[in-house]
């Protein structure tokens, strides 16, 4: 159904960009992970989410934030 699961910041409150997601079993447990990639003119930040909508945890996917010049956002899928 369209019925709203779960509304919350994926990152920052403040932060205004747009955001791709996909939902995929990353640690084998059998159940489905939330990703959620930041957008355009960003940085690749990727947050990871339980069923519960709790995050686990968030990394750059191409290593270190200090290392990059990349700024095109993430598509995940």
């Amino acid at each position: 159904t369209l019925a709203t699961r779960a509304s919350f910041y994926a990152f920052s409150s403040t932060y205004q960009g747009g955001c791709r997601i996909t939902v995929a079993d990353t640690n084998g447990d059998g159940i489905k992970e939330l990703l959620v990639g930041v957008g355009p003119n960003a940085g690749p930040l990727v947050a990871r989410y339980n069923s519960n909508y709790q995050r686990i945890d968030q990394f750059f996917a191409f290593g270190p934030a200090e290392t990059l010049s990349y700024n095109s956002g993430l598509f995940l899928g």
